[in-house]
């Protein structure tokens, strides 16, 4: 649970403000600062929400706020209020924080429904369908400001996931064929470190954080449903496409 994570919340039925129980985190860490001092107002600039798209997120925006805040050390993108008062928090459930000294980027999210956010459900589609646009934006950020790409530390993490289930796997078969089992330890992290000099794809940390997140989960499925979302290696979105556009924030 990161500084930025604490300050996820929802909003119930009764306008309430209630915890997020299985919520996903994206990260990113590189050796040194995020960007050079003499580029920090061009990134900031460059983070435009109407300009960062990645696919799959077809139809809605990367950045899941128009405009940063500070919180920490971070500069914050979010989908929540701004504070009416000095002082109190701001609520999002979904945001993009980036902290420029330190070279470490995070995306955090709800991995259920933002509707249902105490419940027992994880959406693999959704978690992995989001994964692959944070690479592609990862990729897209190295090439703009000369970010070897192989000094970057990036993983995937699930916290809440005690007691919950894996939904949302392939619509290939039905969802009764796909067996899952009640995961033994309350949280899931997946890392790939930095290699320099050993690139990577989209596809490849994509499918092998997918792997390591379905056995999280002790999945099986039948011949044909081995790596949902994914054909020969490589990554297809069937089931985000056609299930979570729209839905991502």
């Amino acid at each position: 649970m990161s500084r930025y994570s604490k300050q996820m919340v929802a909003i119930d039925a009764m306008r309430r403000t209630v915890p997020i129980k299985p919520a996903g985190t994206f990260f990113a860490l590189t050796a040194a600062s995020l960007v050079a001092d003499t580029d920090r107002n061009r990134f900031l600039q460059w983070m435009n929400s109407n300009q960062r798209r990645y696919a799959p997120l077809d139809y809605d925006r990367f950045l899941p706020g128009s405009m940063p805040v500070v919180v920490s050390r971070a500069r914050v993108w979010h989908n929540g209020d701004m504070p009416r008062i000095a002082g109190t928090k701001q609520n999002y459930f979904t945001y993009f924080a980036a902290e420029l000294d330190e070279g470490y980027l995070e995306y955090g999210f709800c991995a259920g429904s933002p509707l249902e956010p105490t419940g027992d459900a994880v959406y693999y589609a959704k978690v992995i369908g989001g994964f692959v646009a944070f690479l592609r934006f990862l990729r897209h950020f190295g090439e703009q400001f000369g970010v070897d790409p192989t000094a970057i530390s990036l993983g995937l993490a699930v916290r809440g996931t005690g007691g919950t289930r894996q939904r949302c796997i392939t619509e290939q078969f039905m969802e009764h064929f796909l067996v899952t089992a009640q995961p033994e330890t309350d949280g899931f992290r997946w890392l790939r470190e930095a290699t320099r000099g050993e690139d990577w794809t989209v596809d490849g940390v994509a499918r092998r954080a997918s792997l390591a997140l379905l056995d999280h989960w002790s999945y099986s499925g039948p011949a044909g449903a081995e790596e949902p979302e994914f054909t020969d290696g490589k990554y297809t979105g069937d089931y985000y496409r056609a299930d979570f556009q729209g839905q991502w924030c």
